[in-house]
């Protein structure tokens, strides 16, 4: 799939690579994210500015969507909260993006607090 996406859209081969998920299980650990991690960041290089996730499972890390880990890092504040009124929904912290500039791909450098 991360082939025929990058040939689609004119990616440079050597801005294509992968990682191995474990698929025996639907959720990992904030440690094995951790490693998963270290491995992702060992294969980025200063140009690539955005990561296609493709996947089936795990789809969660500890109490966060694997999507979320990935944009934000494993942090138990974007983990629901027990609401404190009759709402039923649970409460997390707000993500660093939103409301922010929608033109950081265009930027040479992003905000240390969105990595």
């Amino acid at each position: 799939m991360a082939d025929y996406y990058a040939q689609q859209r004119h990616i440079p081969v050597n801005q294509v690579t992968s990682i191995s998920l474990p698929s025996t299980t639907n959720q990992l650990s904030p440690q094995q994210f951790s490693t998963i991690m270290q491995q992702l960041k060992s294969k980025l290089t200063p140009n690539i500015k955005v990561i296609l996730l493709t996947f089936h499972a795990p789809y969660r890390v500890g109490c966060m969507s694997i999507t979320s880990a990935f944009a934000f890092g494993f942090d138990e504040k974007y983990c629901g909260q027990k609401p404190s009124n009759t709402s039923k929904c649970n409460l997390t912290a707000i993500s660093p993006y939103y409301n922010n500039q929608a033109n950081l791909l265009g930027k040479k450098t992003v905000p240390s607090g969105l990595v």
